[in-house]
Order: structure tokens, then C-alpha cells, then sequence
């Protein structure tokens, strides 16, 4: 196994560059940061799943590295919805999805 010693080969990849530029208002905690995304999963499909826990007002999806799965980030016009989404995750397509509040 030449070094791996039986462990998977990961890598840990530091996102926050890329989700400071997503997100521009901080103010409030209403962007919420998507991982998992099936690839290929529609804007529009991803933005009608959201949008069940309130008003999404902007919407940004770019591919995982290897373009298995999209990254998002999600701002509602509300802060009540964004933690209704992130208290209660709906998987989409039968993936379960990571989220957390942007920083």
C-alpha cells in the first residue's frame, strides 16, 4: 500500500476563502454553508428544497473538487429559516446533506 498503512487516502480542504466570497452579509446568521449536493442536482431543484423552510434570496452552487458533489450556499431572507434548515436537514435524492451557518 506504498505509505497508506491501510488508512484511505483524504485530504482536509480549507473552504473558508471560497465561502467568505459567497457570502457577503454577515450581519445576521442566514447563509447557511451546503456540502453533499448530489452532482448534477439541478439550481432550480436545489433552490425549491430550500426554499420549504422559508425564502431563499440568493443561491451559490460550485462542484466538489472531483465533481461528485456540489457545495452551496444558501441565504434566507430570514434567520428563522435558515435555522429551521440547518435544525431539521431533509436529505435531497436520498443524500443526507452537511450544513452549518456561514461564519
Amino acid at each position: 500500500m506504498h505509505g497508506h498503512h491501510g488508512r484511505p487516502n483524504h485530504r482536509i480542504v480549507d473552504l473558508s476563502s471560497a465561502i467568505d466570497q459567497a457570502t457577503s452579509d454577515r450581519s445576521e446568521r442566514r447563509a447557511v454553508f451546503v456540502s453533499g449536493i448530489p452532482a448534477r442536482t439541478p439550481e432550480e431543484e436545489v433552490r425549491e428544497h430550500f426554499e420549504k423552510c422559508g425564502t431563499v434570496i440568493d443561491l451559490k452552487l460550485w462542484p466538489d473538487r472531483k465533481r461528485l458533489a456540489w457545495y452551496a450556499v444558501v441565504t434566507f431572507q430570514d434567520e428563522a429559516d435558515a435555522r429551521r434548515a440547518i435544525s431539521s436537514p431533509a436529505p435531497i435524492k436520498g443524500v443526507a446533506l452537511t450544513m452549518a451557518f456561514t461564519r
